[in-house]
C-alpha cells in the first residue's frame, strides 16, 4: 500500500515537471512506521534502513531528532546534479538545520535530542552512515558513535557531507581500527564540511581520491585506554588535487601514539592546505613516500606539535610557505625509512618558508 500510494503521488508529480517523477519530501521519525507512505510527518516511515533503500533522485528525507539506535543509514540509489538525495536531521521543524552544542571539552556529549543519533552500541563493528558507490547524495545535521566507522564513502561522487559528528569508533583491542569520516577508491568531487571526528582508533578523516574539498571539520582525540585506542592520523588525503580548509585538530594530553595531523601519503600531489590548525601533534603537518609531491601547504598553525612539519620517505618538490610555528620541538624534520621500499633521501626539492 505504501508504495502504490508513492507512486501516485509521483505519477502526479510528473504531469508537470518530467524530471520530477520521482522527487517528494520524504519523514522519518522515531513514531513512524515503515508501512507508512512517508510523504507526511503524520505518515513517516520509522527506520533509516527503510529510508535509505527507498529514496531516490530528487527525494528529501527529513529525519527527525531521537535516538534511531543501530540502525545504519545505507543508500542504495544515486542522484543527478539536478536532482541529489538528500538525507537531513532537524530538530524540531522539518528544515530548521539545527546547530549542534557540541563542544570540546565541555559539551562532548551527542545529544540525541538535537539531531538524529545513529549508535551502534558496539564500537568494534558496523558503519553507521555508508554511501559506497553512490553519486549526487548529501547526508546533513546526523550524530553516529559506537561503531568501526562512522561514515564511509568508498567510490563515492559528487556527495556532500554537512555537520555528521562521529565518535568513539574502532575495536580498542585491536590494530589500527576506527575510522571517523572516510572517502576512499576514485572517490571524487566530495565535500566534507562542518563535520568533527572524536575518539577514532586508526584515522580521523580520510580521503583517497581526487579534487575532494574538506573545509571548517574539526578532528579530537583523548581516549588512550588502550594500546590501540590512540588515534594514528587526523587528517590524511591520498589522491590528487584535493583542498583541506580551516580545519582545526588537537590530540589532548600525552598519549601514546603522537599522530600524524594534516598531510598526504602515498602518490597525493598538487593537494592545497590552508588556515588550518593542529594542537600538541606529534607531527603537525607531514608529506610522506616518493609519490607525494607538488603539495602547498600556506598560511597554516602549529601550536605545541612535536615536529611541526615532517618530510620523509621521499617526498619531494612540495611547498610550505608562511607556516605559524608556536613551541615545537623541531620545526622542519627529514626523515627516511623503508616504508616506501627503500630509505631515499627525503630532502630534495622540498621548498620551505617558515615563520616562528
Amino acid at each position: 500500500m505504501g508504495t502504490g500510494a508513492r507512486l501516485t503521488f509521483a505519477f502526479l508529480l510528473a504531469a508537470s515537471s518530467p524530471d520530477s517523477v520521482y522527487a517528494a519530501d520524504l519523514y522519518v521519525s522515531l513514531s513512524g512506521d515503515d508501512q507508512n507512505t512517508g510523504l507526511s510527518e503524520g505518515a513517516a516511515w520509522r527506520s533509516l534502513d527503510h529510508a535509505g533503500k527507498t529514496a531516490q533522485a530528487g527525494d528529501i528525507v527529513h529525519v527527525e531528532a531521537g535516538d534511531y539506535g543501530n540502525d545504519p543509514l545505507v543508500v542504495v540509489n544515486d542522484g543527478t546534479e539536478a536532482l541529489p538525495i538528500v538525507f537531513e536531521g532537524y530538530g524540531k521543524t522539518p528544515g530548521d538545520n539545527p546547530l549542534t552544542a557540541w563542544s570540546y571539552p565541555d559539551n562532548a556529549v551527542l545529544d540525541a535530542s538535537v539531531m538524529p543519533l545513529i549508535d551502534g552500541g558496539d564500537s568494534a563493528n558496523g558503519i553507521g552512515i555508508t554511501t559506497n558507490g553512490r553519486s549526487y547524495v548529501e547526508v546533513r545535521n546526523f550524530q553516529v558513535q559506537n561503531f568501526a566507522r562512522g561514515l564511509y564513502a568508498w567510490g563515492t561522487n559528487h556527495t556532500v557531507v554537512d555537520q555528521v559528528i562521529t565518535q568513539t569508533l574502532g575495536d580498542l583491542n585491536a590494530s589500527y581500527s576506527g575510522i571517523g569520516i572516510a572517502f576512499g577508491s576514485e572517490a571524487y568531487d566530495n565535500v566534507v564540511r562542518n563535520s568533527i571526528v572524536y575518539n577514532a582508533g586508526a584515522e580521523g578523516i580520510a580521503i583517497t581520491g581526487d579534487r575532494n574539498l574538506v573545509e571548517d571539520c574539526h578532528v579530537y582525540q583523548d581516549n588512550d585506554s588502550t594500546a590501540s585506542a590512540a588515534m594514528d592520523y587526523y587528517i590524511v588525503i591520498g589522491g590528487d588535487d584535493n583542498t583541506v580548509d580551516n580545519c582545526s585538530i588537537e590530540r589532548v594530553g600525552d598519549l601514546s601514539h603522537g599522530g600524524h595531523g594534516i598531510g598526504v601519503k602515498g602518490d597525493a600531489k598538487n593537494n592545497l592546505f590552508t588556515r588550518n590548525k593542529t594542537t600538541n601533534l606529534g607531527t603537525g603537518y607531514y608529506v610522506r613516500h616518493r609519490g607525494a609531491q607538488l603539495n602547498k601547504f600556506v598560511g597554516n598553525r602549529s601550536l605545541g606539535d612535536e615536529a611541526a612539519i615532517l618530510i620523509r620517505d621521499g617526498a619531494s618538490a612540495n611547498e610550505f610557505r608562511n607556516m605559524w610555528i608556536q613551541g615545537a620541538l623541531g620545526a622542519i624534520s627529514f626523515m627516511d625509512t623503508d616504508e616506501d621500499g627503500g630509505a631515499t633521501w627525503a630532502g630534495n626539492d622540498n621548498l620551505g618558508l617558515v615563520t616562528i
